[in-house]
């Protein structure tokens, strides 16, 4: 994933929608700076898999070795609850 695609991504989402995606994103043109697109830019590129990371396909759940817990689920309804304490 280039840093270009990722700029076209937030900027004009329709542009390329990748197989088995619905084109729901809004666009962000004209609502994030130059500066704000170049930081999103960057903290998306920190989050992508390192190499022999697991990954999975549209509506699958991924996992990746020896990574932290998450600090929140998600639930087969799409809601996101905060994790019990044990």
């Amino acid at each position: 994933m280039t840093k270009e695609y990722i700029r076209e991504s937030i900027l004009n989402p329709s542009a390329k929608i990748v197989a088995g995606y619905q084109p729901i994103m809004p666009t962000f043109q004209g609502l994030v700076t130059e500066e704000g697109v170049l930081q999103l830019v960057e903290y998306i590129k920190s989050l992508t898999p390192k190499p022999g990371a697991q990954t999975a396909g549209p509506g699958g759940a991924g996992t990746q070795p020896n990574s932290a817990p998450r600090n929140r689920t998600s639930q087969p309804s799409g809601e996101a609850t905060e994790p019990t304490k044990q």
